[in-house]
C-alpha cells in the first residue's frame, strides 16, 4: 500500500512538473499551419506583392487567421483565437430572389401525395409540373411502373412560373406557394408552351396504390431534351424585388419560342414588385405584392437582358445586355431608376451567358461562359473587370478563366459570391475557397489584360480536403473577412 502511494505521488509530481512543458508545446502547435503551394498554370512570380489572409474555424468557436504571400519564401503567419460565444456565418443570410419556370425535368422517390403536390402545399408543388404526372398516374396500375409521352400543351397554355425570395437578414418572407401568387406571375408574362414540347413521364406505384417514384423529362417533337427554366437570379432589397428575363433562353434559335412572351415583346425591361409587411408576434412578416408587378426600366428593342446585379454600397443596379453582338453594362440609380452610365464591354464571343456577376467594394467582375465544344471537350470561360472611379465605372480588363491542364484537357476557374478581388491597376488577383466543398484550400489566379498569368492552389493538409485530413471539422470561414487579398503588403 505504501509503495503504491509513493508511486502515485511520484507520478503526480511528474505530471505537474510537465504541465508547463505541455502547455508550451500546445501553444506552439495552435499557430502552426502548413500550406503547400501547387502551380496549375503559369509562373507564381506573377503574384509577387500579393498578400492573402484566410480564416478557418472549428465549430464556430476556434479560429485560425493565416497570412501568406505567394511568390516569396516567407512562412505563413497564423493567429489563433477562441470565441466563447458561437459566431454565425452571415454569408448564409444574403438577400436572394429567383424567378423560374416551373420544371418539367425532375425525379422524386418515396411515398408521394400527388394531390398535395398539385395543390402546391410544399416546395415540390411550386417547382415542378405535376398536372401531367397526376394524369399519367391515373392510368398506372397498382404494383406497376408505367411510362407515357404526353404534350405539355394538353395541360398548360402558358408556362407556369414561380419565385422564391429571402431578405437575407433573418426576416422571413412568404413565397407564392403559400399565397397562390404563381398564377399572377404566369398570367403577367404569358409565356406560351410550344406545341412541339412533350413530356415523358414515368410513374411507379406499390401494391397498395401509393405512388413511390416519379420521373419527368421535357422533350421536343424529335425526342431531344428541351430546356424548361429561365433560372435567373434577381436583386432583392428591403423595398422590393428587381429582375430581368432573357428573351433567348440558351442562345440557340430553336429555343427562342420558350420565352416568346407578348410581355417581353411589348413591355420589355427590368421588372419590379414591391414588398408588403405585417406585424406578427414574433416580428415582421414580409410578402411580395405581385399585384404591383411592373416594368420600371424599359429596355430598347433589339437588346437582350443577360443579367442584373446590385452595388449595395452605392444602391445602384447594373444591367448587362447584348445588343448587335456587343455586351453593354448600364448603371442605374435604384431609387429613381434613372440611367447614370452606359459602358461597352466589347464584342460578345458567340452564344455567351453570364455564369456569375459580383461587386466587391469598388470592383465588379462578370464571368461569361460560351458554348461547349463537344469535339474539343472545352467550354470557354472569361471575365470582364470593372472598376469604380471618381467619374464612375470603367472597363479595366478582359481575361480568360480557363487554361490547358497539360493532359489534353481544360481547367477552369468559376467565380462566385465568395470570390475576393484585388487590383493594382495592371494585375487582377482572383482569390477564393475551393468550389463545391468545404475545403480550406485557397485558389489564386493572376490576370492581366487578355491573359491569365498564374493559377495556383494553396492547400492545408490537416483539414477537410487536405492530404492528411487530421481533422475534417476545420472548415473555411465564409463570413465577412474570411478571405482577403491585397497588393503591395509588407511581409
Amino acid at each position: 500500500m505504501r509503495k503504491s502511494f509513493v508511486l502515485f505521488l511520484l507520478m503526480l509530481t511528474l505530471a505537474v512538473a510537465c504541465l508547463p512543458w505541455a502547455h508550451t508545446q500546445v501553444e506552439k502547435q495552435k499557430n502552426a499551419v502548413e500550406l503547400y503551394e501547387r502551380t496549375q498554370w503559369g509562373d507564381v512570380s506573377a503574384a509577387e506583392g500579393l498578400a492573402i489572409e484566410a480564416t478557418t474555424h472549428m465549430d464556430h468557436h476556434l479560429f485560425w487567421k493565416t497570412d501568406f504571400w505567394p511568390a516569396t519564401d516567407a512562412e505563413p503567419a497564423t493567429d489563433f483565437t477562441f470565441a466563447q460565444q458561437e459566431r454565425i456565418d452571415i454569408q448564409e443570410n444574403r438577400p436572394q430572389l429567383s424567378v423560374e419556370l416551373v420544371s418539367g425535368n425532375f425525379g422524386v422517390s418515396g411515398a408521394i401525395d400527388l394531390e398535395a403536390e398539385r395543390r402546391q402545399t410544399n416546395d415540390y408543388g411550386t417547382r415542378m409540373l405535376w398536372e401531367p404526372v397526376v394524369d399519367v398516374a391515373s392510368r398506372t396500375e397498382n404494383g406497376q411502373r408505367h411510362t407515357e409521352t404526353v404534350p405539355l400543351r394538353k395541360y398548360y397554355d402558358h408556362y407556369p412560373m414561380t419565385l422564391s425570395l429571402d431578405l437575407g437578414d433573418g426576416e422571413w418572407l412568404m413565397d407564392d406557394r403559400n399565397m397562390g401568387k404563381s398564377e399572377t406571375l404566369t398570367e403577367y408574362f404569358a409565356i406560351p408552351v410550344p406545341e412541339e414540347q412533350m413530356l415523358t413521364v414515368t410513374v411507379e406505384k406499390n401494391r397498395d396504390g401509393t405512388v413511390i417514384s416519379v420521373e419527368s423529362q421535357c422533350q421536343d417533337a424529335a425526342g431531344t431534351w428541351f430546356p424548361d427554366g429561365i433560372g435567373l437570379e434577381g436583386v432583392m432589397t428591403q423595398q422590393g424585388g428587381y429582375f430581368v428575363i432573357s428573351q433567348n433562353l440558351s442562345g440557340q434559335e430553336r429555343y427562342a419560342e420558350v420565352v416568346n412572351s407578348p410581355r417581353l415583346a411589348e413591355d420589355y425591361g427590368i421588372y419590379y414588385f414591391p414588398l408588403q409587411w405585417r406585424q406578427e408576434e414574433w416580428g415582421r412578416l414580409y410578402e411580395p405584392d405581385l399585384a404591383g408587378l411592373c416594368n420600371v426600366f424599359p429596355i430598347k428593342k433589339g437588346a437582350d437582358a443577360l443579367h442584373l446585379f446590385y452595388d449595395s454600397d452605392e444602391d445602384e443596379l447594373l444591367l448587362l445586355t447584348e445588343e448587335e453582338n456587343h455586351l453593354w453594362v448600364t448603371v442605374i440609380q435604384r431609387k429613381t431608376m434613372k440611367q447614370l452610365q452606359r459602358l461597352d464591354l466589347g464584342e460578345s464571343e458567340g452564344n455567351e451567358y453570364v455564369s456569375a456577376a459580383i461587386v466587391k467594394s469598388r470592383l465588379a467582375a462578370i464571368a461569361l461562359e460560351g458554348e461547349y465544344d463537344e469535339a474539343a471537350e472545352t467550354q470557354p470561360l472569361r471575365m470582364v473587370l470593372l472598376e469604380r472611379k471618381d467619374q464612375g465605372w470603367s472597363v479595366e480588363l478582359h481575361a480568360p478563366l480557363t487554361w490547358d491542364d497539360g493532359e489534353g484537357g481544360q481547367s477552369r476557374f468559376g467565380i462566385n459570391d465568395l470570390t475576393e478581388l484585388a487590383y493594382d491597376g495592371t494585375r487582377l488577383a482572383v482569390v477564393q475557397w475551393e468550389e463545391y466543398r468545404d475545403s480550406c484550400d485557397v485558389y489564386v489566379l493572376i490576370c492581366r489584360e487578355g491573359s491569365l498569368d498564374y493559377a495556383g492552389v494553396y492547400s492545408r493538409p490537416d483539414t477537410y480536403g487536405g492530404k492528411r485530413r487530421y481533422d475534417d471539422r476545420i472548415r473555411p470561414w465564409y463570413g465577412d473577412g474570411g478571405l482577403c487579398a491585397a497588393w503591395n503588403e509588407k511581409q
